[in-house]
């Protein structure tokens, strides 16, 4: 008996798995179709390291579904191709990767939405060339990037699409000479941040693109910064990687090293980014808390509790839409949340795992409070919801390739709805015209030869008032008291409560 029972479920079992399948397609189905009427679709860039193409993102506000696609050209599998994004100043919505063992500037335009090399060839040599750029901020606009291992400064014209090498031809050196490159929005200069050089470069896009070192010989220490940002005060910070101290480039062009002593651990710091209070924060990477600085140089301190066993927990921060600061691990096992307003710092969403270097990217969606994690050795998309301080994988597998991705780019925001013109009639949820509180139950409309007048300014708001008051031949309100005629006079200034 129980063998024939047996017998019975086992022929039973396709057809369950068939309606159980035919269940999840319709659920899928109608999910995809809720999805369409959510909200507009938004992107973001994934630019590729050791990945062979840019992955675009999409996404859309209000539904679950994030979806991805390859676009862009095919870079192969050999070498790491781009490991950052500039900013174009002059051409809106043009941002420049610059080789780091590619051939070609590669140029994301997210207005139009292509991904293209652009200039001709840098190098073919699979070499460390350069790392970052930036744009200066004189009326040429022209994108700067220091040398790694190249032997001159490399030069963008977005204007022309131009690429080519500018300077003196620097000695070619084995370890890398500079790995940040930033702009000052005060001095107009662009400054090289040393990576084993001794010196901070000045570049001066004014004179071609003219070198020169500037301030103190800050020793041998290898690898002492590989980050930097202009705060809001216009001076430059860089945070210590194996050096001990805070370098600062202030209005002046005046360098300078700034407290608290780190120490001589090493790998201490990778990024930072500028809260909503003006202040800068750094997660860490190797050391032990997060690093809080001020414009103003002084009252830089640790913040937080201590993260982390010693593995290298993250090494990318953005601000997010809430204004907090979202960092995606690296080795660390949770999101990062540095609370700016409250200088409090904790760990949030689930534990994803012991795996190394899983992201190092990070930025908010167009729209909506979703920010997005490219993966850099881990598999899936990471999505943080900052308004539940959710966090979850989403998204196809993209695969086992190692080091995929260490740049993420929002794209374009979705365009606002069109305005209802002059003259045609008003839409539902557009608003309505003021009319003295006793016509409000009985307007009248217009006759068909008065053209409607558009309170854009006093006087058009005089005018319709007066109109609507003729048209509906209404007398005038009286009121008890002069506060409830400033309350329904609307010609009447607000007065403070």
């Amino acid at each position: 008996m129980e063998q024939l029972e047996e017998e019975q479920e086992a022929q039973l079992l396709p057809k369950k798995y068939a309606e159980h399948q035919a269940v999840k397609e319709q659920l899928a189905a109608r999910e995809e179709k809720l999805a369409e009427g959510a909200g507009a679709i938004c992107k973001l860039y994934c630019i590729p390291r050791n990945a062979e193409q840019c992955v675009e993102i999409q996404v859309r506000e209000g539904s679950r579904q994030v979806r991805w696609d390859w676009v862009g050209p095919n870079f192969g599998k050999v070498g790491c191709k781009y490991i950052s994004i500039c900013r174009s100043l002059v051409t809106p919505g043009e941002f420049y990767c610059v080789p780091y063992d590619a051939a070609h500037v590669l140029l994301v335009n997210i207005d139009e939405d292509t991904i293209t090399e652009v200039g001709e060839k840098v190098s073919s040599d699979l070499v460390t060339k350069y790392a970052t750029a930036a744009s200066s901020y004189d009326w040429n606009g022209r994108i700067y990037a220091a040398p790694f291992l190249a032997q001159r400064v490399l030069q963008i014209d977005p204007y022309t699409g131009t690429v080519g090498e500018v300077g003196p031809r620097l000695v070619k050196s084995e370890q890398g000479e500079w790995w940040v490159t930033i702009a000052s929005p005060i001095t107009l200069k662009i400054y090289a941040i040393p990576w084993d050089a001794r010196h901070v470069m000045e570049i001066d896009p004014v004179r071609g693109g003219a070198t020169r070192k500037v301030g103190p010989d800050l020793g041998p220490t290898p690898g002492k910064y590989c980050s930097a940002i202009v705060a809001g005060d216009g001076s430059i910070f860089a945070p210590p990687y194996n050096a001990r101290k805070i370098l600062r480039i202030d209005g002046t062009g005046n360098v300078s090293l700034v407290p608290p002593d780190l120490g001589v651990g090493p790998r201490k710091y990778c990024c930072m980014c500028q809260g909503a209070n003006r202040l800068l924060y750094a997660p860490p990477l190797y050391a032990d808390q997060v690093l809080e600085i001020s414009t103003s140089g002084k009252g830089n301190r640790l913040i937080g509790p201590a993260i982390g066993n010693g593995e290298a927990k993250y090494a990318c921060a953005a601000l997010g839409p809430d204004d907090k600061i979202y960092c995606a691990p690296l080795e660390a096992h949770r999101v990062l949340l540095i609370i700016p307003e409250d200088h409090e710092v904790e760990e949030i969403g689930v534990d994803l795992g012991k795996e190394e270097e899983k992201y190092s990217c990070i930025a908010p969606a167009p729209v909506g409070p979703m920010m997005y994690a490219a993966p850099r050795n881990a598999r899936f998309l990471l999505e943080v919801d900052t308004k539940r301080c959710f966090v979850r994988e989403v998204g196809k597998d993209l695969g086992p390739v190692k080091r995929k991705f260490t740049a993420i780019l929002t794209g374009k925001p979705p365009e606002a709805p069109a305005l209802v013109r002059s003259g045609t009639a008003p839409q539902k949820g557009a608003g309505a015209s003021w009319s003295p509180p006793s016509s409000r139950s009985k307007q009248r409309t217009p006759p068909q030869d008065q053209k409607a007048v558009e309170p854009r300014s006093l006087m058009g708001v005089l005018r319709l008032c007066a109109s609507n008051s003729m048209l509906t031949k209404s007398k005038p309100f009286k009121c008890k008291t002069a506060r409830q005629r400033t309350m329904l006079s609307p010609m009447s200034p607000a007065r403070p409560r």
